[in-house]
């Protein structure tokens, strides 16, 4: 239910820690891809002579002096639906979901990944359809910028702002 957290490993790689962590005797953890600060994979485990697989959900922090975890399983329905298309069909390979839960979980996946994203050239002034509360102000029209591989945004105020999935909140590109 919480997070588990410890020092960070002596190597920094968040994919080979990870593994560590879900590796034992009779279980380990496949397929990873991480994004950001959520990791999707599959789980596997033996029951007796039979071996079972639920897609994984880990939602992953890494800080200087302390690295955490907190991790889901499909079929309680985690509320992370960015699961690559790779990872889906790997899942639909090897069966059917355990539960309802599961079922809606890879379906949700799917209709994210069919939902495109349009190509939004930086300096476009972005406008939400609805004003984000950053608590010291709120606005609802932002200029998009980039620095290396990370997107942000310039408020009207000048502040620059993280707007986290913001292709997926309902908005138009206003000016190019």
């Amino acid at each position: 239910m919480g997070w588990t957290g410890m020092n960070p490993p002596h190597h920094g790689d968040k994919k080979k820690w990870l593994e560590d962590q879900f590796t034992s005797a009779n279980s380990h953890l496949s397929d990873l891809c991480i994004k950001g600060n959520t990791t999707s994979g599959i789980y596997w485990w033996n029951e007796g002579e039979t071996t079972k697989h639920d897609a994984m959900v880990i939602l992953i922090s890494c800080r200087k002096d302390e690295w955490l975890f907190k991790e889901m399983g499909e079929s309680v329905m985690p509320y992370s639906f960015d699961a690559p298309k790779k990872l889906l069909d790997r899942l639909d390979q090897l069966g059917q979901p355990f539960n309802d839960y599961a079922k809606q979980w890879r379906e949700r996946c799917r209709a994210n990944l069919s939902t495109k994203h349009e190509a939004v050239p930086l300096g476009a002034l972005i406008k939400f359809n609805r004003e984000l509360d950053f608590r010291s102000f709120k606005a609802d029209t932002f200029t998009l910028a980039k620095e290396g591989r990370k997107t942000f945004f310039y408020a009207p105020n000048g502040v620059k702002v993280r707007i986290p999935k913001w292709q997926e909140r309902d908005h138009q590109v206003i000016n190019h």
